[in-house]
C-alpha cells in the first residue's frame, strides 16, 4: 500500500492496497512480507470482502450507503442466511438465503434475543417456548448440575446440565476459547520480588473453581491451550512439570520468604494497587481481588483494590498509570504469536518490561532474542513452524522468570439446547457456528 504523510500522521492512500478482484468470486491479495497467519487472520469478519461500490465513507470513493447504514441494515456476506433486522440491544433476525452456494438451510428464520438482565435471561431460557439454543447467566450456573459425557477434542466437550427449574435436563456444550485472563504488572512500579510472590500466592485451580464457578480453565501460559505448540496435551504436560510458582497450589510460605529477603515484614509491608474492570467480567475480577487480598497479607503485601470501567482502565494502562491490572487478550488467529506479540520488551508493551534505567535482565534479553528468532521465521513451512514453536516456549519461560504477566484462567464458551434441536454442533475456539444443517423436531 501507499501512504500520504510521514510517521504517525501517515494515512492510507485510497485504492493503493495490493488487492485485485480477479473475477466475480476471487480476490487476490499481495503481502508486503510473507506471514504464516494470514489465512487465520482473514477469518475475522472485519476483513470480509464485500462487493465494490457498496460502502462510500472513504473520501473520494463513491458508494451506495454509509458504513453505519451498511453495518446495521444490509451487511453483505457469503453465508446461508441474510440479515433481516437488527435492533440494537434487543434482537437480531436473519432469514434463509435460498440461493446459497452450499446446502440451503432447513430453518427459515433465526432470531437472537439480547437480554442483559440475568434473571430475565434465565427465565426466558427455561421457558421452553422462548428459546431453543441459549446461554445461561453465570450467576445462575450450578456446577453440581453439569455432567460431561464426551470429549470432542480441541478443547471442546459435550454433556448434560440439569434438571433446571422446568424439570428439563439440557444438552450442554463447551469450548476453551482463544482467550487468556491475566494480571499485568507495570514492571517499573511493581518490584520483581512482589511480582514473584504474588505468582506463588495464586492458585489458578482455585480461581477456575471459584471466580469463574467452574466456567474457566486454569491458565499457566499466556497462550491458550489450542494455540500452544503441541496443543492442549503439551500445554498441560509442560505446565505441570515446569511451572515455577506451584502447579495447582498456593505457596504462602515461599511468597513470604521472597518478600522478607527483599526487606519487607509484617510491620513494614510492601504496598501496591490492583486495578480491575468494574464492568467487563467485573464479578470474576472481584472474586480474584478478594482472594488475592486475603492471601497477600500473609506474605507482607498490602494491596489496595480499585474497580474501574474497562475503557478508563485501558487508557490508564496506555499512559502507564497502573501498578497491577486485571486484563485479558483474545487471539486474532490460532497461533501463539497472536498474544506473545505483547509479551516481550518493546516500546508498546503496557508492562514497560526492559524500559527502565537499570540493567537489562537475563529473562528480558531471553525474550528479545526469542522474538527476534521468531521474526526471522514468519514464513509458512514446517521448519519455520518448528523454530517459531521453540521461540514461543522461550518467551513464555522468560515471562515466568521476570513475571510481567501472570496467567489466571482461560474462559470457556458455553451453549445449552433442548432435545428437539437436531444436528447442533458445539462451536470451536473461534466461535464458528454452522446453522444450515440444523433442524427442529417435535417439542412435545
Amino acid at each position: 500500500h501507499e501512504t500520504d504523510g510521514e510517521g504517525d500522521d501517515a494515512e492510507l492512500v485510497p485504492d493503493s492496497l495490493a488487492l485485485e478482484a480477479v473475477d466475480d468470486y476471487t480476490l487476490e491479495m499481495t503481502l508486503e512480507t510473507p506471514f504464516h497467519g494470514t489465512i487465520g487472520l482473514l477469518t475475522d469478519p472485519r476483513f470480509s470482502a464485500i462487493p465494490e461500490g457498496i460502502v462510500g465513507d472513504i473520501e473520494g470513493y463513491e458508494g451506495e450507503m454509509s458504513y453505519e447504514e451498511w453495518s446495521t441494515e444490509h451487511v453483505h456476506g457469503t453465508g446461508p442466511y441474510a440479515l433481516s433486522t437488527w435492533e440494537r440491544g434487543s434482537e437480531i433476525v436473519v432469514e434463509r438465503f435460498d440461493d446459497y452456494h452450499g446446502s440451503t438451510a432447513n430453518i427459515p428464520t433465526i432470531r437472537w434475543q439480547i437480554t442483559e438482565d440475568p434473571n430475565a435471561q434465565y427465565t426466558r431460557a427455561v421457558n421452553e417456548q422462548n428459546a431453543d439454543i441459549f446461554q445461561l447467566p453465570r450467576s445462575q450456573f450450578d456446577p453440581s448440575l453439569l455432567e460431561i459425557e464426551e470429549d470432542l477434542g480441541d478443547g471442546r466437550r459435550r454433556g448434560t446440565y440439569g434438571p433446571v427449574t422446568n424439570d428439563e435436563t439440557l444438552n450442554y456444550g463447551e469450548a476453551t476459547l482463544l482467550r487468556t485472563q491475566y494480571l499485568l504488572f507495570h514492571t517499573l512500579q511493581v518490584e520483581k520480588p512482589a511480582r514473584q510472590a504474588i505468582a506463588h500466592l495464586i492458585n489458578q485451580e482455585t480461581i477456575a473453581d471459584t471466580a469463574t464457578r467452574g466456567q474457566g480453565e486454569p491458565a499457566y501460559f499466556l497462550t491458550p491451550p489450542s494455540a500452544f505448540p503441541g496443543g492442549p496435551e503439551n500445554y498441560n504436560a509442560v505446565a505441570e512439570s515446569d511451572y515455577p510458582y506451584g502447579y495447582g497450589q498456593s505457596n504462602i510460605d515461599q511468597a513470604a520468604q521472597i518478600m522478607e529477603e527483599a526487606g519487607y515484614s509484617e510491620s513494614d509491608p510492601y504496598e501496591v494497587t490492583f486495578q480491575h474492570p468494574s464492568d467487563e467480567q467485573g464479578s470474576e475480577w472481584g472474586e480474584v481481588a478478594s482472594l488475592l487480598l486475603n492471601l497477600a497479607e500473609s506474605a507482607h503485601i498490602e494491596i489496595e483494590i480499585e474497580e474501574i470501567p474497562s475503557t478508563t482502565l485501558t487508557n490508564r494502562a496506555i499512559e502507564g498509570d497502573i501498578e497491577i491490572m486485571g486484563t485479558w487478550n483474545e487471539l486474532g488467529w490460532q497461533e501463539a504469536d497472536a498474544t506473545l506479540q505483547y509479551a516481550y520488551p518493546n516500546p508498546f508493551t503496557w508492562t514497560r518490561w526492559g524500559q527502565g534505567d537499570g540493567d537489562f535482565s537475563d529473562p528480558a534479553q531471553q525474550a528479545v532474542d526469542a522474538w527476534e528468532q521468531y521474526e526471522n521465521h514468519r514464513t509458512p513451512g514446517e521448519e519455520n513452524q518448528q523454530v517459531r514453536n521453540e521461540s514461543y516456549v522461550e518467551l513464555e519461560r522468560a515471562n515466568w522468570a521476570d513475571m510481567t504477566q501472570l496467567p489466571l484462567w482461560h474462559p470457556i464458551g458455553e451453549e445449552y439446547w433442548y432435545d428437539w434441536v437436531e444436528n447442533f454442533e458445539m462451536y470451536g475456539s473461534q466461535y464458528s457456528y454452522q446453522f444450515n444443517e440444523l433442524s427442529l423436531g417435535d417439542r412435545s
